[in-house]
C-alpha cells in the first residue's frame, strides 16, 4: 500500500504548503525469508515535472525527487489499511 507523506501530503490536502520532494512510503507484508529493513530508503528522479525541481537537489536530478520508503507490515499476513495509519504517525 504506498502512501503519499510529509510535506507533499500536506500540500495535496491544503494547497498551501510547498513540496520540496515527494515522500512515498509503501508498507509490505512479512515475508518467511526474513524481516523487509527497517526505515528502508531510495531516493529517485522520474524525469522532468511539471513540479519542476527543487534547487537544493544535486544538479543530476531532472525533475522533483521522489524518496521512496518501505517498511514491513506489522502484524503478519494481509490486513486493511487501518494498520497503516496506526504506523504513519510513529514514521514522522
Amino acid at each position: 500500500m504506498p502512501c503519499l507523506c510529509q510535506g507533499a501530503a500536506l500540500h495535496y490536502a491544503d494547497g498551501a504548503n510547498g513540496v520540496e520532494d515527494f515522500d512515498v512510503w509503501s508498507f509490505y507484508a512479512e515475508h518467511p525469508d526474513g524481516p523487509f529493513p527497517a526505515r528502508w530508503r531510495r531516493p529517485a528522479d522520474f524525469g522532468p515535472s511539471k513540479s519542476g525541481r527543487f534547487p537544493g537537489d544535486p544538479a543530476h536530478y531532472q525533475g522533483r525527487r521522489v524518496d521512496l520508503m518501505g517498511r514491513g507490515r506489522l502484524g503478519g499476513r494481509r490486513r486493511d489499511a487501518r494498520v497503516v495509519y496506526e504506523i504513519l504517525p510513529a514514521l514522522w
